[in-house]
């Protein structure tokens, strides 16, 4: 489907699997995500002409929802916990994909071994940093829109990313050294 088809009235409601698997992966109550997802369709069809087709039409999409997750959060004064079990129903292989770069070598485990070693990681992570990670590693988002999602400075995300690889690589390392 190329993006004028995608953008469609028509066809903007063939990405709500999609975007509710991703919501999933974030908010834990069935009325929320479908409140969001709506939320966020309805957005798309009144501002679809704001679409400027450098990304993807989905990706534009997913962008609406983390913002309308972020409004969401700050609403209710609290953050809520992302369930690493729930991303990887939701998105398979999405471990993979996130995996360390060169500049940041971690030692290689089994795929297994290596899913329940960083989930366990993420769940320790505070909130934020725990988002931070995701959105850039796990969704490749650029920093200016990580800080907008968050409500951070450009800084701050660095900070956090920091903070989180940092984390992760020690209480990966010390389990590992553990076992």
């Amino acid at each position: 489907m190329d993006a004028a088809a995608a953008q469609h009235p028509a066809n903007i409601e063939t990405h709500r699997a999609y975007l509710m698997a991703f919501a999933r992966s974030r908010l834990r109550s069935d009325d929320e995500i479908e409140d969001l997802v709506q939320e966020t369709l309805l957005a798309a069809l009144r501002s679809r002409a704001a679409f400027r087709g450098e990304s993807a039409f989905r990706t534009w999409l997913t962008s609406i929802l983390l913002f309308k997750i972020a409004d969401h959060r700050r609403q209710q004064g609290r953050a809520t916990l992302i369930s690493v079990d729930q991303l990887e129903e939701a998105q398979p292989g999405w471990l993979e994909r996130a995996a360390p770069s060169a500049e940041e070598p971690v030692p290689m485990f089994t795929a297994q071994e290596s899913r329940a070693r960083v989930h366990a990681a993420l769940r320790n992570l505070p909130a934020q940093q725990r988002d931070a990670w995701l959105l850039a590693e796990h969704h490749e988002l650029p920093t200016a829109t990580i800080q907008r999602i968050l409500g951070v400075s450009a800084d701050n995300v660095w900070v956090l990313l920091h903070r989180a690889r940092k984390r992760l690589r020690q209480d990966i390392l010390e389990e590992r050294a553990a076992a």
